[in-house]
C-alpha cells in the first residue's frame, strides 16, 4: 500500500508538471484519505492551490496538515507565503499590515527554533512580504555568504527582488542560471521574458514566453500577456508607448516600491496630459483639423490602453506575482 500510494504522489507531481491540475488534485485528495500524514501529497495539493491563485484554500490546507502534524517545519513556511500572498491582497493600513506580518513571524520563530535552515529562509520569506526590497536582498546575499542553503532556492529569491531593486540585468542573469539546471523551469522562463519585454528585447520576449507556455501550459496565460504586449510593441505607431512603459520601469525601479507606482503611472498620467496639450494647441493655431485632432484622440486612446495593459497584465508579475515564491525540496 505505500509503494503504491507513493507511485500516485509521483504520477501527480508529474500532472502538476503537465499542467493537469484537476487530475492531479483528485490523486492528492485520494492519497491524504487513505495516509493524511503524506508530506509529498499535501506539498503537491498546496503547489496546486497556489497555483490558482486559490491562497485561502493554501493557507486553510497549512492548518490542516499542522493540526495532524505540528512539528513539521515545511509546513509553517508554506503558511508564511500563503499569509504573505494573502496579506498583499488586504486593503488594510500599511503599518497594520506590517504588524500583522511581524505579529506572524513572532508566532511562528519558536516553531523553527529547532530548524535553523528552515528559520533562515523564513525571515527571508517574511522580508519578502513584509519588508522592503534591500531589506530582502541584504538577507538573500548574507545567507548566501554563509553557504547554508540551497544557491538555486536564493537565486530564485534575488532574481524576483533584482528588478524591484533596479537590478534587471542580475535578475535576468541569475534566472539564465536556473535554465543551466532546469531548461523548463517555468518560473525562470517566464521571468526573463518579462524583463526582456520591460527592457525593450521584444523578440526575445516572445522567444521565452512561448518556451513558457509549453513548459506549463496550466500558466500559459501569463505568458500570452508577454506575447500580445510584445507583438503590439512592435507595430510602429506603439513606439512611442513603448519608449514611456520601457523608461518608465527603467527610472520606478530606482525607487521604493509605492514610490515607483506614483512615478510609473504619474509619469504616463503627465505624458499623456501633455500630449493632449500639445494636440490642442496645434489645433489653435491651424496646423491642423478635426481629421487630425480624431486621429490624435484615437492614437493617444490607443497608447493610454496599451500602457495599462503593460503595467496592469504583464506587470502583475512586478506585483502580487513576483512575490509567489515557491518552495522546493532544495534546500
Amino acid at each position: 500500500m505505500m509503494d503504491e500510494l507513493d507511485a500516485q504522489v509521483d504520477l501527480a507531481e508529474n500532472l502538476i508538471r503537465a499542467g493537469n491540475l484537476p487530475r492531479a488534485e483528485e490523486i492528492c485528495r485520494d492519497v491524504l484519505k487513505e495516509r493524511p500524514d503524506d508530506l509529498g501529497a499535501y506539498d503537491a495539493l498546496f503547489s496546486i492551490h497556489l497555483r490558482r491563485d486559490e491562497l485561502q484554500a493554501a493557507y486553510e490546507l497549512c492548518d490542516w496538515r499542522l493540526a495532524r502534524c505540528p512539528e513539521c517545519p515545511d509546513t509553517y513556511l508554506n503558511k508564511l507565503v500563503a499569509y504573505g500572498r494573502l496579506s498583499a491582497l488586504d486593503m488594510d493600513y500599511e503599518p497594520m499590515r506590517l504588524a500583522k506580518g511581524e505579529s506572524f513571524m513572532t508566532n511562528i520563530r519558536p516553531r523553527l527554533s529547532n530548524y535553523p535552515l528552515r528559520l533562515a529562509q523564513a525571515e527571508i520569506l517574511h522580508a519578502v512580504y513584509f519588508k522592503d526590497t534591500q531589506a530582502a536582498l541584504k538577507l538573500v546575499r548574507y545567507e548566501r555568504d554563509k553557504g547554508h542553503l540551497s544557491p538555486d532556492w536564493l537565486n530564485m529569491i534575488e532574481a524576483s527582488l533584482g528588478v524591484y531593486a533596479g537590478d534587471s540585468a542580475l535578475s535576468r542573469d541569475l534566472l539564465v542560471q536556473q535554465l543551466t539546471e532546469n531548461a523548463q523551469d517555468f518560473s525562470a522562463l517566464n521571468g526573463i521574458s518579462v524583463i526582456d519585454y520591460y527592457r525593450g528585447a521584444l523578440f526575445s520576449a516572445m522567444k521565452y514566453a512561448r518556451r513558457a507556455k509549453r513548459a506549463d501550459p496550466e500558466q500559459a496565460a501569463l505568458s500570452q500577456e508577454v506575447i500580445v504586449a510584445s507583438l503590439m510593441g512592435m507595430i510602429p505607431v506603439f513606439w512611442p508607448a513603448q519608449i514611456i512603459i520601457t523608461l518608465s520601469v527603467f527610472l520606478s525601479s530606482k525607487l521604493e516600491d509605492y514610490l515607483a507606482v506614483v512615478v510609473r503611472y504619474g509619469g504616463v498620467l503627465a505624458t499623456m496630459l501633455l500630449y493632449g496639450f500639445l494636440s490642442t494647441k496645434i489645433m489653435e493655431m491651424g496646423y491642423g483639423n478635426n481629421n487630425l485632432m480624431l486621429l490624435s484622440v484615437i492614437l493617444m486612446g490607443a497608447w493610454t490602453y496599451y500602457i495599462l495593459f503593460a503595467f496592469h497584465d504583464v506587470g502583475s508579475y512586478f506585483s502580487g506575482r513576483s512575490k509567489s515564491i515557491k518552495l522546493s525540496d532544495k534546500y
